[in-house]
């Protein structure tokens, strides 16, 4: 189902939204100073192009600097993604008015969350997630048993 959804998308006008991604990224890329906003600009085209089973997850920082840069960044992509953001609003009005459109007009609302702020942020299948929750959660265990283990010691 998933598939179909995300051709369906793709055919309606996902890869209008991701191909304008690419460009800009391509001429990020050119001028070396913003290879970061280039980088960004290929993950949201990615998801842009096939957002169905995706999940949007914060990625796992390893301080407070982390924090600061990807605020700061996500500050110097506010203009472009205020432009993709204006585009999918538009989009997903013309698709919301249509009952076939509305789950496509909800992943456009999905979009637009990552769209505006994406640095610090990932798009992952919603099973790697769930495969990662499953992980940490045994890893937590694990770690809660050998405390257990420790103090009966």
């Amino acid at each position: 189902m998933r598939v179909l959804m995300n051709i369906i998308w793709g055919l309606f006008g996902g890869w209008w939204a991701a191909l304008a991604n690419v460009v800009f990224g391509l001429l990020c890329y050119m001028t070396v100073i913003l290879i970061p906003l280039g980088v960004i600009s290929f993950k949201v085209a990615g998801f842009m192009a096939a957002p169905f089973g995706k999940v949007i997850v914060s990625k796992k920082g390893k301080g407070n600097s982390s924090k600061v840069l990807s605020t700061v960044m996500n500050i110097l992509w506010l203009p472009i993604g205020l432009i993709n953001a204006l585009g999918m609003v538009f989009s997903c009005l013309i698709l919301a008015v249509t009952i076939i459109g509305l789950p496509f007009a909800l992943q456009g609302i999905k979009l637009m969350n990552y769209i505006l702020w994406p640095f610090g942020r990932e798009a992952i299948s919603k099973e790697f997630h769930e495969a990662r929750e499953i992980a940490e959660e045994f890893k937590s265990a694990t770690a809660a048993m050998q405390q257990e283990k420790q103090e009966a010691v």
